[in-house]
């Protein structure tokens, strides 16, 4: 591997042999801004989910957590404190995650509960009518003797 220094082209550790410094170069600006437009993206989205975590359903969240995570994975061994950045923004979103999964955890939690109460109360009805059936069923038994026996 060619290591030439000169003042007008920088050749890039792991050259590969038979390109110019020149098209190494233009290789390393163009992966520079792409990284730079990922970088850009990720904080966009990040605000995006953060503003709309509220209202996020678990789906919509898990997907742009996703979508974050996806984004980063490319990024990470680029620079250690670039990494460590986007691992603390990575931690952010899998709170908020926590925090809506338990938001809807409770939910489910709280129908459930309601499902059980009317439940419950279905059945103490049915009791209540099956009784006043076999009250009215005995009057009526009871009337019918009177009736038979005055």
């Amino acid at each position: 591997m060619a290591h030439e220094q000169n003042t007008q082209n920088v050749t890039l550790v792991g050259e590969v042999p038979g390109t110019t410094p020149v098209l190494n170069m233009a290789q390393a600006e163009k992966l520079a801004s792409s990284r730079a437009a990922l970088v850009k993206r990720l904080d966009e989205a990040r605000e995006v989910y953060k503003e709309s975590v509220g209202n996020a359903t678990a789906f919509e969240a898990r997907n742009m957590l996703a979508a974050y995570i996806e984004g980063t994975k490319g990024l990470l061994d680029y620079k250690p404190q670039l990494a460590e950045n986007f691992e603390g923004r990575a931690q952010e979103l899998k709170t908020a995650m926590d925090d809506v999964r338990a938001g809807m955890a409770g939910k489910r939690t709280k129908a459930k509960e309601r499902e059980e109460t009317q439940a419950r109360m279905i059945e103490q009805w049915n009791a209540e009518m099956e009784a006043q059936q076999e009250q009215a069923e005995k009057l009526a038994m009871q009337q019918a003797t009177e009736g038979l026996g005055a």
